[in-house]
């Protein structure tokens, strides 16, 4: 019967979030005067609401701004001028692919104070991602059950599969609206994000907004469409389209600069794999019912055998589109966390590659035989116990999915960390693309304004070739504080010069991003512990 499902909802690289490109005043900058308004641009268009900003000054004390947004550029005016000292501003935005990006920049007016910063941010509750995981599965699982199975009712004329379609997708409406809460409390930061109104009525103005319509509205239409009667074809086509594009609009896809070819490798990857998905539950859901008579239930599984071979080259067209377009190195992400997630799926897949090699070998030439034995013991049983394993595998893969689509890869090659007083720190790290590395020196790697040195070369040594210049930042994750992106000063080939303040005694994180294509970038990470 069929097999290879490999990526259903292709995992979606980081890469392809609002990067941030420049911070007005720059981060560890001293101005003279009140700026106005405080910039900050990223690559892309990006939304934010007025009380995912704060400026905070060397007290911990909140500041009153104005926030909006323009274009690719969020800008921060202060209602009132600041007066001398350190301010801290962070930030809280949705990518137009709608994920969250947060950072962080610290200035001063007049003169730094370098002690007492008080940072409060409180962290992202960690169950809202698995929330958000487990309800995206779910919705993957009943969207791609509905399309493929109502398409198999209508072609069967069978009335207890349409029943069983409508329940799927009447609990696909339920996973989404959890999945779209989840959202909203991410983009919020917060549990209580939740009842907020405002962050439901900005979430729905994006990305978020595209999947729950066009899903929530494909899922009706194919529940309220028969396996019969005028319109049901079109009626089906609706829906079905509804959902898969819902499916594609919210994610990488959507920033990719790929003409729409990876969208397009999107809706042929997902309408692939729910023929094969729902063909599979038509059949055990029919076998009992419309499907009881052996002649009728033989026709049924060369139909759907026959669909699932077409649905294997769609599946394997549409994921490698998705991969030329918006994957990243694999390689390098191997044993990370989301690497080991996707062997996991890969190694599920390879089991429904054997029981589909099994079903069209040697189940299904049985089946077509008139005289098969289709008693409980016959042929006929085992080919239904298998295909409740196949399912059992698809479900895994689901599941693996929904963590996957809600969980980008990490990118950063990361060295042990350091305790270091007043010693410069230099580190050569492997760039996690396998590109090359980085040479990043921090000095004098101790409280106050320190110098990054960078040093990027390829494989064989030479100045690495980047599409722009290097993103380098700063972060102290057990103090809540940034990343604080800082600007980079080209020195020559290969070699750049930023400034940091490191204000605050802790464990520091200097990050580069070298990006050497418009989707391929590599990291490399150094730790050092200020006292």
């Amino acid at each position: 019967m069929a097999a290879l499902l490999v990526l259903v909802g292709a995992p979606r690289t980081a890469e392809a979030h609002a990067i941030l490109l420049s911070i007005d005043p720059a981060n560890g900058e001293v101005v003279e005067d009140s700026p106005g308004t405080i910039a900050v641009t990223f690559t892309e268009t990006v939304r934010v609401d007025d009380d995912a900003v704060t400026l905070l000054d060397d007290t911990g004390a909140s500041v009153a701004v104005d926030v909006e947004v323009v274009g690719d550029e969020l800008r921060i005016s202060p209602t009132s001028p600041l007066d001398d000292g350190t301010y801290v501003v962070s930030w809280r935005v949705v990518s137009i692919d709608s994920h969250p990006v947060s950072g962080g920049s610290v200035f001063h007016v007049g003169a730094a104070t370098l002690d007492d910063v008080v940072i409060d941010r409180a962290a992202s509750p960690t169950g809202l991602g698995a929330l958000r995981a487990l309800a995206d599965a779910l919705v993957y699982g009943t969207a791609l059950v509905s399309v493929g199975a109502s398409w198999f009712a209508r072609r069967w004329s069978a009335p207890a599969i349409s029943a069983v379609v409508r329940r799927a997708a009447l609990a696909g409406l339920g996973a989404l609206v959890i999945a779209t809460a989840a959202r909203v409390g991410e983009f919020d930061g917060s549990w209580s994000g939740i009842a907020n109104l405002d962050g439901w009525s900005g979430a729905l103005d994006g990305a978020v907004g595209l999947l729950a319509v066009c899903v929530g509205t494909g899922l009706v239409v194919l529940a309220s469409t028969g396996p019969a009667g005028r319109g049901a074809v079109g009626r089906w086509a609706v829906g079905a389209g509804a959902v898969l594009v819902g499916l594609v609009v919210e994610g990488h896809t959507r920033s990719a600069d790929s003409d729409g070819v990876a969208a397009l490798g999107g809706v042929v990857h997902l309408a692939a794999g729910s023929l094969w998905l729902g063909g599979v539950a038509a059949l055990v859901i029919g076998r009992r019912r419309e499907l009881a008579d052996s002649q009728r239930w033989r026709a049924a599984v060369v139909d759907v055998s026959a669909v699932a071979i077409w649905a294997v080259v769609a599946v394997a067209a549409g994921g490698t589109a998705l991969a030329v377009t918006i994957a990243p190195d694999l390689g390098a992400q191997l044993w990370s966390r989301w690497g080991v997630l996707l062997l996991v799926k890969v190694i599920l897949v390879i089991g429904l590659v054997g029981l589909g090699w099994y079903h069209r070998a040697r189940v299904i030439p049985r089946l077509e035989v008139a005289d098969v034995d289709v008693g409980a013991d016959g042929v006929d049983a085992r080919f239904r116990r298998s295909l409740g394993a196949e399912l059992a595998l698809f479900a895994g893969v689901v599941a693996v999915t929904g963590v996957l689509v809600s969980s980008p890869p990490e990118a950063a090659a990361i060295v042990e960390p350091q305790v270091v007083s007043a010693d410069p720190v230099s580190e050569l790290v492997e760039l996690s693309s396998g590109v090359g590395s980085a040479r990043i020196v921090v000095t004098p790697a101790a409280l106050g304004v320190n110098e990054v040195f960078v040093t990027l070369t390829d494989l064989a040594g030479a100045p690495l070739e980047l599409v722009w210049d290097p993103i380098i930042e700063a972060a102290a994750p057990d103090l809540g504080v940034g990343p604080l992106v800082l600007p980079p000063h080209r020195l020559g080939d290969g070699s750049y010069h930023a400034l940091v303040d490191l204000a605050l005694a802790g464990r520091w994180e200097i990050t580069v991003q070298a990006r050497t294509g418009t989707f391929e970038s590599g990291r490399a990470t150094v730790h050092l512990t200020l006292d």
